[in-house]
């Protein structure tokens, strides 16, 4: 093949990987907005800790509610 086609096709081929990083990135937001919401939003109080030990997060529901602990796979 000639390099100019060869070209076109390498530049075809990265702007497609492009479209899908931004797609995937453009859902990876939506995902993250749809916890923060349940997370913010939750009756019950959600706190998650890291393996250590430490808080990491921790939503506002009042502190009568029941309260849900998660640990998760992290070291922060």
């Amino acid at each position: 093949l000639a390099p100019a086609l060869i070209l076109v096709a390498v530049i075809r081929a990265l702007l497609r990987v492009e479209e899908l990083l931004e797609l995937r990135t453009r859902k990876l937001r939506d995902s993250e907005e749809r916890y923060r919401n349940l997370f913010e939003s939750a009756a019950v109080g959600i706190v998650t800790y890291a393996l250590n030990g430490t808080v990491v997060a921790m939503n506002r529901a009042p502190p009568t509610m029941n309260l849900i602990a998660l640990v998760i796979a992290s070291n922060e």
